[in-house]
């Protein structure tokens, strides 16, 4: 119902996990991920094990974005899948019932989401970020602004102007001493 893409398992680090009762508890963790038909072992490195969600095996629904049923909020029914590339929508959806866009990312209020140039309002929800839909169809464009990122730039410019300056080596003044 998250539409989760893929799933990853951090190692034991024997060392300073040493309990054997934590070690027993990843190598069932790891035996029943292995164990899951929805799921695909992609790699194995140091940093941990990576899981990925096989789309159409029993049931489950991956998508980045996906329409739910508003009256179940955002673990409603899902109502249908939208076409996202490289985190942005832009697409024509059908009329339906009462709906929420839902989007696979952290609730931030850089997310914007447009229904024929109409901009949609964020639905609260515990982590996800989400849109109220309604029932009309037309064009969904969805798309991340950065918030405040101007004044960053600006900060950054005089910090490096400030080293830069800081940095250019000065001559001393000859003369005698001064009293």
């Amino acid at each position: 119902d998250l539409a989760v893409g893929a799933v990853h398992v951090a190692p034991v680090d024997v060392h300073h996990d040493g309990d054997q009762g934590w070690v027993a508890a990843h190598a069932e963790l790891v035996g029943r991920l292995d164990a899951t038909l929805a799921l695909e072992r992609m790699t194995e490195t140091e940093s941990g094990i990576i899981w990925r969600v096989a789309a159409g095996e029993v049931g489950t629904v991956t998508a980045w974005a996906r329409l739910v049923d508003a009256a179940g909020g955002t673990s409603g029914e899902v109502r249908g899948v939208v076409p996202a590339r490289g985190g942005r929508v832009d697409t024509v959806i059908e009329p339906g019932p009462d709906r929420l866009l839902v989007l696979t990312e952290r609730a931030d209020p850089g997310w914007r989401a447009w229904l024929d140039g109409r901009p949609l309002r964020t639905v609260q929800t515990p982590w996800q970020q989400a849109f109220e839909l309604g029932g009309d169809g037309g064009r969904l464009v969805v798309d991340f602004e950065p918030q405040a990122r101007a004044p960053w730039l600006v900060l950054q410019g005089t910090v490096l102007l400030a080293s830069l300056l800081l940095a250019v080596p000065v001559r001393r003044r000859r003369g005698g001493a001064r009293w």
